[in-house]
C-alpha cells in the first residue's frame, strides 16, 4: 500500500465546490457556489490554477432592478464584510444559482467528453470537455 497523500487546497473565487469529475488522471471538472463549472489540471505534483468553462463568469451580469429600488439603502446585507477572494455581484454565467448536480453524460473508451450540470432553478447545461 502507498503512504498517506498529501491533500491540496485549490481556491477558486472563494467559493466551495461540492460537486467533481475527473476527465483522466490529471484533469477535473468541479462545481458548486460559483456558478460555473471549473477545470482543474494536474502538473507534476500540483494542481494548477482552475480555468472557467463558463466564460460568463467573467462578466458582469445587468441588473434587473435599479440602484435605487430600496431608495439607494443596503438592506440586505448592510455591514457585511466577504473575504478578498469572495465574489458577490451576480455574474452572467448560464446557471444563475449554484451548481446542484454534475453528471458524466458522455464518455469515449478512455475519457469523459461530455458532462451535464443542473441548478436549484431546475436549468440544466451540457459541457463539451472533449478538448480539455
Amino acid at each position: 500500500m502507498k503512504g498517506k497523500v498529501d491533500a491540496q487546497v485549490v481556491a477558486c473565487t472563494g467559493n466551495p465546490m461540492f460537486n467533481g469529475n475527473f476527465l483522466d488522471e490529471d484533469k477535473v471538472v468541479a462545481s458548486g457556489y460559483s456558478n460555473s463549472p471549473w477545470l482543474l489540471a494536474k502538473s507534476g505534483d500540483n494542481w494548477g490554477t482552475p480555468t472557467t468553462l463558463d466564460e460568463g463568469v467573467n462578466k458582469k451580469k445587468a441588473a434587473a432592478v435599479s440602484n435605487n429600488a430600496f431608495g439607494g439603502e443596503q438592506v440586505f446585507f448592510d455591514g457585511v464584510k466577504l473575504g478578498a477572494g469572495v465574489k458577490s455581484e451576480p455574474v452572467d454565467t448560464k446557471h444563475q444559482n449554484y451548481i446542484n448536480g454534475q453528471k458524466a453524460f458522455l464518455r469515449t473508451p478512455d475519457k469523459l467528453a461530455v458532462l451535464t450540470t443542473s441548478d436549484a432553478n431546475g436549468y440544466m447545461h451540457y459541457w463539451d470537455v472533449s478538448n480539455k
